[in-house]
C-alpha cells in the first residue's frame, strides 16, 4: 500500500509536495471516496480518500471542500461531484467567509468569486445575515453559536400567512428569539402585495405582522396555543413600500390563561422612527391547540 500526502488550500486547490494536482479524474475519484480519516494513523490529517492500493492522506486550510460554482441548482466542488444548493446549511464566520453543508467535514467553504455572487442577495438581518434572492428570506446564521440568539425558521408544512412556509403567497417570515429579554425580531422589506390604496403599507398587513410577532413571541417563550382575543393597533407614521422594517414583539404579563404582549413596527435603518405599536390580548383555550 502506497501512501500519500496532501493538502486542500482555502481555494480547493489539492496539493502535493506544494504542487497543483489539476488532472480531473484523479480529483473526481479523490473527492468521491474521501472520508473521516477513522484509520488511527497520521492524525494530523483529517481525511483519507483510500484508491487501489493508494492512501490519500488530505488536511485542510479551512475545510476539505471548497464549493467553486452553482450551476442549475447545484454546488460544485470538484468535477462532476456536487451537492443541491440548500441555502438554510449557509452559515458565515466572524471574518466574513461563507460556508455551505458538505458531504465531508460537516461544512464547506465558498470560493470567493462564488460567495461574492451569492452576496448579490445577501442583506443584513439583525445581527446575522439573510439570503433574500426574491420576497422571501433564508437566515444565514453564525459558523460558532450564539447563546443569545435563537432563530425561528418558517415551518415547510405550516399554511399560516405570516411564518408558513407552505403557505403560497405569504412572506414565510423567520424570527430571532433574544434569550437575554424574551424578545422576539425580525427583518423584512414590504413589497407591493401588502401595499394599499395610499401607496404605503396597507393597514391591514401592519396589524396582521403585529399580531404575528405578538404570537411568535409567546411561542418562543414556550407559552403558544393561545389565540388572539384583542389587537389594538396605533398608526404612528406611514410605512413606506420597499423600506426596511423590524418588527418587535414583546411579554408584557401573563396569568392563567390570559396573556398581554405589545409590538412594534419601526424603520430598520436611518432614523428608525416607529411606524406602528400594538398590544394584544391571548387568551388560552382550556382545550388545548396545536401551535406551529
Amino acid at each position: 500500500m502506497r501512501t500519500y500526502f496532501y493538502t486542500i488550500d482555502r481555494r480547493g486547490r489539492v496539493l502535493h509536495d506544494g504542487t497543483e494536482i489539476t488532472d480531473e479524474r484523479f480529483l473526481h475519484i479523490f473527492y468521491r471516496l474521501m472520508a473521516t480519516n477513522e484509520t488511527g494513523e497520521n492524525a494530523e490529517y483529517p481525511f483519507v480518500s483510500p484508491c487501489g492500493k493508494e492512501m490519500n492522506y488530505a488536511r485542510a486550510e479551512d475545510t476539505a471542500v471548497v464549493f467553486r460554482s452553482l450551476s442549475e441548482g447545484q454546488l460544485f466542488y470538484a468535477p462532476e461531484l456536487s451537492v443541491p444548493f440548500r441555502p438554510e446549511t449557509l452559515r458565515f464566520s466572524q471574518d466574513g467567509v461563507l460556508y455551505h453543508e458538505a458531504p465531508v467535514g460537516g461544512l464547506g467553504r465558498l470560493d470567493a468569486a462564488l460567495a461574492l455572487e451569492l452576496g448579490k442577495a445577501i442583506v443584513p438581518w439583525g445581527p446575522y445575515f439573510a439570503y433574500e434572492p426574491g420576497s422571501r428570506a433564508t437566515i444565514i446564521e453564525p459558523v460558532e453559536p450564539d447563546d443569545r440568539y435563537r432563530v425561528i425558521r418558517p415551518r415547510f408544512d405550516n399554511t399560516c400567512f405570516g411564518c408558513g412556509e407552505a403557505h403560497p403567497f405569504g412572506p414565510a417570515l423567520s424570527f430571532l428569539f433574544h434569550t437575554a429579554d424574551n424578545s422576539v425580531h425580525t427583518w423584512f422589506t414590504p413589497d407591493v402585495r401588502m401595499q394599499g390604496g395610499t401607496g404605503w403599507m396597507h393597514g391591514g398587513f401592519i396589524a396582521l405582522l403585529l399580531d404575528e410577532v405578538m404570537g411568535k413571541t409567546l411561542s418562543a417563550n414556550n407559552m403558544g396555543g393561545a389565540p388572539t382575543a384583542r389587537l389594538e393597533v396605533n398608526f404612528r407614521r406611514p410605512a413606506h413600500i420597499g423600506v426596511r422594517m423590524e418588527l418587535i414583539g414583546k411579554l408584557e404579563e401573563h396569568g392563567g390563561r390570559k396573556y398581554t404582549l405589545v409590538g412594534e413596527l419601526r424603520e430598520a435603518e436611518g432614523e428608525k422612527y416607529l411606524l406602528a405599536d400594538g398590544r394584544g390580548l391571548f387568551v388560552r383555550p382550556k382545550v388545548r391547540l396545536s401551535v406551529a
